[in-house]
């Protein structure tokens, strides 16, 4: 049933975390192993930054925490 799913994807999105950073791109790969995430994460360049990105990713909140 469509409610049964909605009612699962509330309680996954209760163990979850947002999480939005600024990161130096040569470190991206170490902080995705870090932080295992849903998806992909998304990835923004930062204005006149050129060295620096915006990350964006949802993460287990018990790895969060525990990293």
């Amino acid at each position: 049933d469509k409610i049964m799913l909605r009612v699962a994807g509330v309680m996954q999105a209760r163990e979850s975390k947002y999480i939005m950073l600024h990161a130096p791109k040569q470190k991206l790969d170490k902080i995705q192993a870090l932080l295992p995430g849903v998806e992909r994460p998304t990835i923004l360049p930062l204005a006149h930054d050129e060295k620096n990105v915006a990350l964006h990713m949802v993460s287990k909140e018990n790895l969060f925490w525990e990293t």
